[in-house]
């Protein structure tokens, strides 16, 4: 029998090597319009997070110095993230996802209110962190109503009053959808809600510090963000919950986050997420019109460029750094391999559920026939994002496409 034995010092060599390969590849030449996916931490936030990764490394749940110093930063983050979304801080709590925050509003409402309701309305567009807990509830003896958009990808209030019934319960869709940029009528529809009675909830995840969000104006009753999408750390979400509305706790343990949320604080990126959420507050319009310019160059120089390239979701209610097509002929998870190949970074979809064999289901749930929605691509921008990637972009994207439709004619 053999051993192998290695130090710290060797792996770490080896970790070291294959960081610097990987930048190496990566700096070669690359444009990343992926942002929906992952996006870059601001230098402000990575900045602010760095001493409680060191000396400043206290429990907020403790009582001497090191822990006082730890509760006073979680406080002022969720401050910072209240008046991101118009709320009060004490209606805000921190999570690890934007999924769990959804999963937490479905399965807490769902089991609070098992007595009251058992009927759940969303959209037949949404993330698989609602569609798939609600699926789950469904064997539990829920029913669930998928409600259709339109050509766009807009809901209708009237189906939602035509579904209503005396068992509703909750109301819950996103209020951008992630795949087509889509921003949804929030204000008509959480009207019939509270007319309703019912529970509104919003998966805000691809909407807030992107555009302009008051829970308080839209009538929410809860609301989902996350980090990522203000440019701060991975891994730290939220969950905005109205004062006074009740729920189930999804995860047991300790009496964090006032009794709601078990789980020792994520104190940095809980951090992070603050100074991220205060940058995109105080700089929301300019970021807003810089990302819109940017993506309408985009768009009009792909549908220029390319036949039988036709734009997904809503031309005009669209979340400013979101560019989606399907093209003809291809498949979009080869265009995507090809485009990483010249440098381009995209998607096909929501990377939660990449690699999926069928063609993407919101695109088909807009009457897109499932043969021309397996050639989707989502293009993303951020606050990297340049004039100049842009340009270089449309042509990569059209000879890229021509390049597929030769190899498959």
């Amino acid at each position: 029998m053999f051993r192998v034995t290695f130090s710290f010092e060797d792996c770490q060599s080896s970790i070291v090597a294959q960081t610097n390969k990987t930048k190496r590849r990566i700096t070669i030449k690359s444009i990343y319009l992926d942002y929906l996916s992952a996006a870059s931490i601001l230098p402000e936030a990575y900045e602010g997070m760095l001493p409680y990764l060191s000396e400043s490394h206290g429990n907020p749940q403790s009582l001497h110095a090191w822990g006082k110093e730890a509760r006073e930063a979680v406080e002022a983050a969720r401050r910072e993230v209240a008046l991101l979304i118009g709320a009060d801080s004490g209606e805000i709590y921190f999570t690890s996802s934007g999924s769990e925050s959804n999963n937490w509003v479905v399965k807490g409402v769902s089991s609070f209110f098992r007595k009251k309701g058992n009927h759940i309305m969303t959209s037949a567009v949404e993330h698989v962190s609602l569609t798939n807990p609600l699926r789950t509830l469904m064997t539990q003896g829920f029913a669930v109503t998928f409600l259709p958009v339109d050509a766009s990808g807009r809901m209708n209030p009237d189906d939602i009053e035509r579904n209503i019934t005396e068992r509703s319960l909750l109301l819950t869709f996103h209020h951008a959808q992630s795949e087509i940029g889509t921003i949804q009528p929030v204000k008509d529809l959480g009207e019939i809600a509270r007319k309703s009675n019912l529970l509104f909830h919003l998966d805000g995840v691809a909407a807030a510090g992107l555009i302009p969000v008051d829970v308080k104006t839209l009538g929410v009753d809860f609301y989902t963000l996350s980090a990522q999408s203000v440019y701060g750390p991975k891994g730290i979400a939220a969950l905005y919950i109205k004062k006074g509305r009740r729920l189930d706790r999804l995860i047991e343990g300790g009496n964090q986050e006032e009794g709601r949320r078990a789980g020792l604080e994520n104190v940095p990126g809980i951090v992070g997420f603050g100074i991220a959420a205060r940058h995109a507050r105080e700089h929301l319009a300019e970021r807003r019109a810089s990302l819109c310019a940017r993506r309408d160059r985009l768009i009009q120089g792909i549908l220029s460029a390319v036949a039988g390239c036709h734009l997904t979701g809503d031309p005009v209610h669209r979340l400013p750094h979101h560019a989606s097509f399907y093209f003809e002929g291809i498949e979009g998870e080869a265009l995507v391999l090809l485009l990483a190949r010249e440098g381009v970074a995209a998607a096909t979809g929501s990377s939660c559920v990449s690699g999926a064999v069928k063609p993407p289901s919101v695109l088909t749930a807009l009457g897109i026939p499932p043969v021309q929605a397996r050639g989707s691509l989502v293009l993303t921008l951020g606050w990297k994002t340049t004039d100049e990637e842009i340009k270089e972009a449309v042509p990569i994207i059209a000879k890229s496409v021509e390049k597929l439709r030769r190899l498959n004619p």
